[in-house]
């Protein structure tokens, strides 16, 4: 039944006057998921699903307070890929709304082993890892440790998808080589750069 009515969801998303009952199905389906551990997955989607109509209407303190409810990483049923994904959503909103302390917590929840094992080649795997290491790159300009800036830019050249398009290997070099520069040669120097006034 659970199931049945996540579709329902699907389908009002194409009609915008169904806009206030989406809201109402999504949070009557939300309650009756809480705790049971059969339908996880489904209660992960929508939480997800609401999260993202939350930050589009601009409340995006409530949208990562929304989906950081959950610890998709505890869920057995769902698969590696989807975790990922559902985990850098909750890294991207957290740090949407500037929470940068809870941002590096839950970018421990994903081990960068899964971006070189056996899943590597797959497409989807690739654009996971560049958006991985770009909200990295982004959590660690907020923190003010720019040696890992030029580390995550470095990790992103390694990525295949990047390699492919050769103007994207060379503006990220460049960066990475930049910003290792400056932080080398000191750090006001940098911050000025990255933070301009």
């Amino acid at each position: 039944m659970i199931q049945r009515c996540c579709e329902f969801v699907t389908e009002m998303e194409a009609i915008p006057s169904l806009n206030d009952a989406k809201m109402a199905l999504i949070d009557c389906l939300r309650t009756q998921t809480d705790g049971k551990i059969y339908v996880e997955i489904e209660r992960a989607r929508l939480t997800l699903k609401l999260a993202t109509l939350r930050e589009a209407k601009g409340q995006t303190s409530e949208a990562a307070k929304i989906i950081n409810e959950l610890q998709v990483e505890t869920y057995g049923s769902m698969e590696r890929q989807e975790k990922v994904a559902f985990i850098l959503e909750q890294m991207r909103m957290t740090i949407a709304d500037k929470d940068f302390v809870r941002s590096q917590i839950i970018s421990k929840k994903v081990s960068t082993r899964y971006f070189s094992g056996k899943e590597a080649e797959k497409e989807e795997v690739q654009k996971l890892k560049i958006k991985y290491y770009k909200l990295m790159i982004e959590l660690s300009i907020g923190d003010k440790k720019y040696l890992d800036v030029a580390t995550h830019f470095i990790h992103l050249t390694e990525t295949q998808l990047i390699k492919d398009e050769k103007n994207h290997v060379k503006t990220i070099s460049s960066h990475s080589s930049l910003i290792a520069l400056l932080v080398y040669r000191g750090p006001r120097i940098c911050s000025r750069i990255l933070h301009p006034r």
